[in-house]
């Protein structure tokens, strides 16, 4: 009887994950379907390199933060908490106020900002920051704050996404295979730039598919707490 519930809470779970994949792909199709492969542009948009195209791109402090668990309020992305399109604000760590404010020396992270990691296991992956608070940048990654006039985040958060942009990117201007990603490169690297009015249909859809990914993350995170807790009801 134990395992008959725990197996149908499974089930749950893994219904619950296939809708936020699916989520994913669909944005991810609506992208191709707007602007085409960002690298190739088959659709021939005009394009611009993405340091005119933000108002800034600053690399992280080279240097490993001092973490406490304390909720000192000022919180430090770590790459492992970077996922594609999103940072898993729960599983954030908190770093003293003075660390805070040597770490966001060069730019301050801000809602619309995003953080790209560089090097590392997890490396090529974007995501926005999608709330207001006191955050800095841990290591191996890199921020890029897009000027609105000319580039919406979500679009380029998802064109940064795609494997043929890190193919790309990994290359740099030396054009052979690097285990990291330069900031240089990022910035002198020529993004397609469709119409800003393009983008933000395209940041409208992104944003209501967000919504429903948020109930079926709650659903998940529900289903994925009862199933831990009757495991530890039934079997200790």
């Amino acid at each position: 009887e134990c395992v008959a519930i725990l197996d149908k809470l499974k089930r749950i779970i893994s219904l619950q994950e296939e809708k936020i994949e699916k989520y994913d792909k669909l944005v991810k199709a609506r992208f191709v379907e707007m602007f085409g492969d960002p690298v190739a542009n088959e659709m021939g948009w005009d394009t611009l390199p993405l340091e005119n195209a933000c108002k800034a791109i600053v690399d992280c402090p080279h240097s490993t933060p001092s973490y406490t668990k304390e909720d000192t309020g000022f919180r430090c992305i770590r790459t492992s908490i970077v996922k594609k399109n999103r940072i898993l604000w729960d599983e954030i760590e908190y770093i003293p106020e003075d660390e805070y404010v040597k770490r966001i020396q060069r730019k301050k992270p801000d809602v619309g900002d995003i953080v790209y990691t560089r090097e590392g296991a997890i490396l090529g992956i974007a995501a926005i920051i999608d709330r207001n608070c006191n955050v800095a940048l841990g290591q191996r990654s890199m921020l890029l704050s897009p000027n609105i006039d000319k580039c919406a985040s979500e679009f380029l958060c998802v064109a940064m996404n795609s494997d043929s942009f890190l193919d790309n990117v990994l290359k740099g201007v030396s054009g052979s295979a690097s285990p990291h990603i330069n900031v240089g490169d990022i910035k002198a690297f020529r993004m397609i730039m469709p119409p800003i009015e393009l983008q933000n249909q395209f940041s409208d859809f992104t944003q209501a598919i967000d919504k429903s990914k948020v109930a079926v993350q709650k659903a998940l995170d529900k289903a994925q707490l009862l199933f831990d807790s009757l495991m530890q009801q039934y079997f200790g």
